[in-house]
């Protein structure tokens, strides 16, 4: 009887879990955005700043990480952090409002925690004295 129930219980939540992501898409494209770029490891932050100023505030966060910059051209930032790769992206959204997208590493090992700090950092750059 225990047996039964056990594999009834089995059943039971793979259902549920299988209803889970039936709901999702359901829900529309937010909901799969969302993990998609937690499983991408890429870190995104839109901030109320020209893009040249959160440029300058992006190359600030990383040279007080030491994190190496390979190459600064246009609105793409590549560095290096130990032996990963880090890769900022700069977007223009309007003359005063700038996304910023930054992912670290490659492949299977994206470090999403680093990505977070390069923002935090960011963003410490850009607040007022």
């Amino acid at each position: 009887m225990k047996s039964a129930l056990y594999a009834l219980v089995v059943v039971a939540s793979g259902v549920c879990l299988a209803g889970c992501e039936a709901l999702g898409g359901i829900l529309g494209a937010g909901v799969g955005t969302a993990v998609k770029k937690g499983q991408e490891g890429s870190v995104s932050e839109t901030f109320t700043q020209t893009l040249p100023r959160t440029k300058s505030a992006v190359l600030a966060a990383l040279k007080r990480m030491q994190i190496e910059v390979t190459s600064s051209e246009g609105e793409h930032i590549k560095g290096k952090a130990k032996e990963d790769p880090v890769e900022v992206k700069l977007d223009a959204v309007t003359d005063k409002t700038t996304r910023m997208t930054v992912k670290v590493g490659e492949g299977l090992k994206k470090d999403r925690a680093t990505a977070e700090e390069i923002v935090e950092q960011t963003k410490r750059a850009l607040a007022p004295k």
